[in-house]
């Protein structure tokens, strides 16, 4: 967890985040996909939801005031990152199949990875629908 803050540290005064929001953000996609979206591929590469988590907060929280996001729908957003598609190199993956009667490795990739993306995508889902509500 330390790590994660340190990490996202680094990543913000190399400014990897404002390169990452524009980047994002010029696919004319609503604003409230950048925090997702960032989190998420932060989330898929290195595997930790913590990590992500406080990784993809410290990246996109400069840029919430230019995203016109609220701060809650920013954090929220972040946090459906998180949890996206959780797969071998997350130590969630290996809880469940392991706790499910060691199972197969394409069955856990059913199972959890594919279920979590499912629930990332319908948690950023209600969160841009709340983005309509709550504005800044």
């Amino acid at each position: 967890t330390g790590a994660a803050g340190a990490f996202g540290a680094v990543l913000r005064a190399t400014d990897v985040g404002n390169y990452l929001g524009n980047l994002i953000a010029n696919t004319g996609l609503p604003s409230v996909f950048v925090p997702f979206i960032i989190t998420a591929l932060i989330m898929v590469a290195q595997g930790s939801a913590t990590v992500s988590l406080m990784t993809g907060a410290a990246i996109t929280a400069p840029m919430i005031g230019a995203l016109g996001l609220h701060p809650a729908i920013a954090t929220m957003a972040v946090a459906a990152g998180a949890t996206f598609a959780t797969h071998a190199n997350c130590s969630h993956f290996w809880v469940v199949t392991k706790m499910c009667d060691d199972m197969p490795l394409d069955e856990g990739y059913w199972l959890v990875t594919v279920q979590t993306a499912l629930g990332s995508l319908a948690a950023i889902l209600m969160v841009w629908l709340m983005s309509f509500v709550i504005v800044p």
